[in-house]
C-alpha cells in the first residue's frame, strides 16, 4: 500500500514537471511569435512540436527520454483529451444561430463552396499521395484527406477577426460561414470515423445509424429533457459528460459528442457566453497539454525524405487553392469587391487548432501514418500562419486604393451581399 502511494506520488511529480516544461516552452515561443503578429494558439502548437522528436529529442535525447518516457505519458494524454473535449464543447456553445439571420444565404454559399472545392481536391490527390508513400493505407484514407482539406478553424478565425479590426459585415459573414463549416466538417468526420472503425459494410451502416440516433437525441430530445434543469450550474457539464461518453462508446471520438452537445444546449446566447467563460480556465490549463501531445507525435524530420517534402508542397498548395480560392470565388459571386472577397478567402483558409484535433483523431484511428500526420501539421501551420500577413497586405492595399478608414469602406458590404443573392 505504501509502495503504491509512493509510486503514484512519483508519477504525479513527473506529470507536474512535464506540465511545467510545456507551459515554459509555450510562453517562450509566444514571446517570439507575438512580435510576428501570431496568435498565442499558434505559439502553443509550435512549442508542442519543438518539445517533440523534431527538436528536443534531437538536441537532448536523454532528457527527452526521461521527461516524456512512454510509461509517463498516460496521465498527460488523459488530461490532454479532457482539455480538447471541453474545448470542443465550448466551440459548440459559441455557435450562434442568430448569425444566420442576416447573412444566411451568402454564408451558406461561401461555406458550401469552401467545403466542396477542397473536399473534391482532397479526394483527387489522396490516391497519388498514397501511391507516393508506398505504404498500405486505410480504406477511409481518401475521405479523411478530403475532410482534413475542408476544415476551417472557427475559434482561431474568431480571434484573428477580433485582433485584425476587420469590418463588421465581412467579419460576421466569415464567422457565419466558418461556423457552418465546423458543423459540416464534424458530420463528415463522424462518417469517416464510422468507416475507419468498422470492418464490414454492416458495421459501417450500424455505426452511421448510431451516430444519426445520437445526433437526433442530442439536438431534438435532450433540450426538452434538460429545460426544467435550466438553472442548474452543473447541467452543462452533465450534458457534456453523457454525450461525450455516448459518442466514445459509438466509436466516433468524444469530441463529436462534445461539439453537438454545445450546439444543442438550451441556453440563450448570453448564457452560452457565460458558460464558456466559466470553462475558460480549464481550457487555458489543459489545451497546452493537447498541443504538447500533438507535438510529441509530430516529427518534421520526415521532411528530409524527398517524397514527404514533395507531398507537403502539394498538400499545402491544394489546401490553399481549395479553401482560399473557394472562399474568394464564392464571396465574389455574392457581390463583394475583390479585396473583400480575398479577405473572406484568407479567413476561410485558417485551420489551426481544429485541424490538429482532426489529425490526432486520424492518427488514433490509424487512418494517417506518422509521415502524413507531419505533412498535414505543416499544412495546418502554414495556412494559419499566412492568414495574418495576408490580411495586413489586403488592408494596406485597400488603404492605398481608398485613403479613408477601412471600416467606412466596408459599411455597405452587408447590404451588397444580401442584396445580391436574396
Amino acid at each position: 500500500m505504501a509502495f503504491s502511494v509512493q509510486l503514484q506520488f512519483i508519477n504525479f511529480a513527473h506529470f507536474a514537471v512535464q506540465v511545467a516544461a510545456i507551459f515554459l516552452a509555450s510562453r517562450l515561443v509566444a514571446v517570439v511569435l507575438r512580435r510576428l503578429g501570431q496568435s498565442p494558439v499558434i505559439a502553443e502548437v509550435v512549442a508542442g512540436i519543438l518539445l517533440g522528436p523534431t527538436l528536443f529529442a534531437r538536441v537532448a535525447p536523454d532528457a527527452f527520454a526521461w521527461l516524456f518516457s512512454k510509461d509517463s505519458m498516460a496521465m498527460l494524454r488523459f488530461f490532454s483529451q479532457v482539455g480538447i473535449v471541453i474545448f470542443m464543447f465550448g466551440v459548440g456553445l459559441e455557435f450562434d444561430q442568430r448569425m444566420l439571420k442576416h447573412t444566411r444565404r451568402p454564408a451558406m454559399i461561401i461555406s458550401f463552396v469552401s467545403i466542396a472545392l477542397p473536399f473534391t481536391i482532397g479526394l483527387s490527390i489522396a490516391k497519388p499521395l498514397a501511391a507516393c508513400s508506398g505504404a498500405p493505407v486505410s480504406r477511409a484514407f481518401p475521405l479523411f484527406i478530403a475532410t482534413a482539406m475542408s476544415i476551417t478553424a472557427f475559434p482561431v478565425l474568431a480571434r484573428i477577426v477580433r485582433e485584425s479590426r476587420i469590418a463588421l459585415p465581412i467579419a460576421g459573414l466569415s464567422l457565419t460561414a466558418a461556423a457552418v463549416d465546423d458543423v459540416s466538417a464534424w458530420v463528415l468526420l463522424a462518417l469517416v470515423s464510422s468507416i475507419a472503425m468498422s470492418t464490414s459494410i454492416n458495421g459501417v451502416v450500424t455505426m452511421i445509424a448510431l451516430v444519426v440516433v445520437l445526433g437526433v437525441l442530442v439536438l431534438k430530445v435532450m433540450p426538452r429533457i434538460v429545460e426544467r434543469w435550466h438553472a442548474s450550474a452543473i447541467m452543462p457539464l452533465a450534458v457534456l459528460l453523457v454525450t461525450a461518453l455516448a459518442s466514445e462508446w459509438i466509436g466516433v471520438h468524444a469530441v463529436f459528442g462534445a461539439f453537438i452537445a454545445g450546439v444543442a444546449l438550451p441556453l440563450s446566447y448570453e448564457e452560452r457566453i457565460a458558460c464558456r467563460k466559466r470553462l475558460r480556465p480549464l481550457e487555458l490549463a489543459l489545451m497546452p497539454l493537447f498541443f504538447a501531445v500533438s507535438g510529441l507525435r509530430t516529427n518534421l524530420g520526415f521532411l528530409t525524405s524527398s517524397w514527404v517534402l514533395i507531398a507537403t508542397v502539394v498538400v499545402v498548395a491544394a489546401a490553399c487553392i481549395g479553401k482560399f480560392g473557394g472562399g474568394t470565388i464564392a464571396a465574389k459571386f455574392c457581390g463583394l469587391s475583390w479585396i473583400e472577397s480575398l479577405t473572406v478567402g484568407a479567413l476561410m483558409n485558417t485551420r489551426g487548432l481544429m485541424e490538429l484535433v482532426v489529425l490526432n483523431i486520424g492518427l488514433d484511428l490509424r487512418v494517417l501514418t506518422p509521415e502524413f500526420f507531419a505533412i498535414f501539421v505543416v499544412m495546418a501551420l502554414t495556412t494559419t500562419f499566412a492568414t495574418g500577413p495576408a490580411l495586413k497586405g489586403l488592408r494596406s492595399l485597400e488603404v492605398r486604393r481608398n485613403p479613408v478608414d477601412p471600416a467606412v469602406v466596408h459599411v455597405g458590404a452587408a447590404d451588397r451581399v444580401t442584396g445580391k443573392v436574396s
